[in-house]
């Protein structure tokens, strides 16, 4: 294999470009009747897009406070500026063209889709530089079709993990530029970005500053490179710090980049830069001196933030670690997720692990050590996504490179057999590479008829839809509303009122409450309810949240009365569509017409 080092015009855009459209016609088709309604899947897409209306609605850029959230109190988010910035623009934009709501529901289909353009045009640019053009298509169609990159970079999808899997693959390329040093400045910028967005990316950041320092440990020149990263790291956190979060909140938070991290890779640079000037150190003298930078780094980070050392839901609620921390999937390891998704996420990941080993084994020189670099990256991503799930999207946009070439190998090979059945044969293998889950998706209906109950509390759940009871919540009153947690952000999105809790844990008083009143014996639950302030409550039965409440709360707890159907002393039932519940305190004004 030869060194191919093209310019971007000559990489196959139109192709790209029409297997994007294709892919993001269909994307939008699966999700046409969500995005008429701005259905939100996903709580935080919908508390996001609060978020976004809040900015533009006046409040000030540093302020992440959510007021309507009542037991978050007077604490600001965790999350980050960046993720907003995209979809403020994009719907203050397009207000004067279509309205507010039909700006935001533009602006919620359109920014992942820009995303997914973005992250496919980076694939394809590495699968064309190392490979050809055949694989870079390849490559596309192969990100496209993951069932794992839909559900995150679909329309609706405006949480922050399709950037991070970008800002990755970003990074990832960056490694491999021909001026080492002009890569590694835009990977340290790419991994600050996706830091800043969300901590989840720190292990990943690791990972690609422990590629440069491989190469430091094998070519001393290289030592510029590690340095070049880990200074454009620290400076650009610090740099984001200062342009999303101000100096106006300052405490050292578990869950975000914050002064300790600061403190932390500021040590790591700065000790880095002092231990690669060393020129005469040997292999085992530049691994100490990197254990004991890090070692000292770490001292720095738990002298200022020794809560932080750990988990960072190492401070939750007992209560709210036990119903809710413990019941949110995508914290969960991929062991422990349904069958389904295993087989769904997993296979893509497997054959891109399997295609970047075989490029790395038929490579020679520096092509050989890039591919082995790229398969050290897809590899601890995917060690990641197995230890928590939501990370498995990583290992997936790495993956769609060597599977594009897989398929695209198997594509020529299948064009140059000329009897029939052979050909047939390996030409049948190409979309089982591009679409690995394939069989899953074709047997579903099957493992469905096998699981009628499991089948049938998935069609009830669906009917929990807030979209649905919306114009019934807004005639009433605006008034607090004692939900569910994971009703919670929907109810902020579609409605004027605010909730006690939402499933974000700087709030874990505010969930502790719902938690507790939902699950106490039921005049302790309804007294508790009295004391929340909360005009109203809300429920949906079906849904796993109040499953847990019923099945580990008390017999008679307040959960119980709403499978039950009675209603607590006090307060009196609202219409609603089922399978909602709606209480109304007696003593609060009556619905408008």
């Amino acid at each position: 294999m030869i060194e191919r080092r093209i310019r971007w015009r000559q990489m196959p855009w139109l192709a790209v470009c029409v297997v994007w459209v294709a892919a993001a016609l269909a994307y939008a088709l699966l999700r046409w009747e969500a995005i008429g309604s701005l259905r939100f899947f996903d709580t935080d897409d919908a508390l996001r897009m609060v978020q976004v209306r809040d900015l533009l609605s006046g409040q000030a850029w540093f302020d992440l406070r959510q007021t309507r959230i009542v037991g978050l109190g007077d604490g600001p988010m965790h999350w980050s500026r960046l993720v907003d910035l995209p979809l403020a623009a994009s719907v203050a934009g397009l207000t004067p063209l279509l309205g507010a709501g039909g700006a935001e529901r533009m602006a919620a289909t359109l920014v992942p889709l820009l995303l997914l353009f973005a992250t496919m045009a980076i694939a394809a640019r590495i699968a064309s530089q190392f490979l050809d053009t055949a694989a870079a298509v390849a490559a596309a169609i192969a990100l496209a079709a993951m069932p794992i990159v839909f559900l995150q970079f679909g329309p609706l999808r405006i949480d922050h993990h399709g950037w991070q899997a970008l800002l990755l693959l970003a990074a990832t390329w960056a490694l491999s530029w021909r001026n080492a040093a002009r890569g590694a400045f835009a990977a340290g910028a790419a991994m600050a970005a996706g830091t800043s967005i969300s901590l989840e990316l720190l292990p990943m950041a690791a990972v690609v500053g422990a590629v440069f320092a491989c190469r430091w440990m094998c070519s001393r020149r290289d030592g510029a490179h590690l340095l070049a990263y880990l200074q454009t790291l620290a400076a650009g956190l610090v740099l984001l710090f200062l342009l999303t979060r101000g100096v106006a909140d300052l405490a050292p938070h578990c869950d975000a980049i914050a002064p300790p991290h600061l403190a932390l890779f500021s040590v790591v640079a700065l000790g880095v830069g002092v231990v690669v000037r060393l020129k005469h150190l040997a292999l085992a003298g530049q691994v100490g001196a990197l254990a004991l930078t890090a070692a000292a780094a770490g001292a720095v980070f738990a002298a200022a933030a020794p809560q932080c050392v750990g988990s960072p839901f190492g401070q939750l609620d007992p209560l709210v670690h036990r119903y809710w921390y413990l019941n949110v999937k995508e914290g969960m390891p991929l062991w422990e997720q349904p069958a389904k998704f295993v087989l769904l996420a997993l296979p893509p990941v497997i054959l891109g692990i399997a295609g970047c080993a075989m490029l790395a084994a038929r490579s020679r020189d520096w092509l050989r050590r890039w591919w082995s670099e790229y398969l050290f990256v897809l590899v601890m991503a995917t060690v990641a996504g197995l230890l928590t799930s939501r990370s498995i999207l990583y290992a997936s946009v790495l993956a769609a490179v060597p599977v594009g070439w897989l398929a695209s190998r198997a594509f020529l090979a299948a064009a140059e057999i000329k009897r029939p059945v052979p050909k047939l044969a390996c030409t049948a293998v190409v979309p089982l590479i591009l679409l690995p889950a394939l069989p899953v998706a074709m047997a579903e209906p099957v493992l469905a008829a096998s699981n009628q109950q499991h089948q049938n509390r998935e069609e009830l759940e669906k009917g929990c839809d807030v979209t649905a009871i919306a114009a019934t919540l807004n005639r009433l009153p605006p008034g607090m509303v004692l939900a569910q947690i994971d009703l919670g952000p929907h109810v902020l999105a579609h409605t004027r009122h605010d909730v006690m809790a939402t499933g974000h844990h700087r709030g874990d008083a505010g969930m502790h409450a719902v938690i507790r009143t939902f699950t106490d014996p039921g005049s302790e639950g309804a007294s508790r309810l009295a004391t929340t302030g909360a005009h109203y409550v809300l429920a949906c039965m079906p849904m796993t949240e109040m499953q847990i409440y019923l099945t580990n709360g008390h017999a008679d707890s307040l959960a119980a009365m709403v499978h039950h159907s009675r209603t607590p002393p006090g307060w009196e039932r609202v219409d609603v569509a089922p399978p909602f519940t709606l209480w109304r305190r007696a003593s609060a004004p009556a619905a408008r017409p």
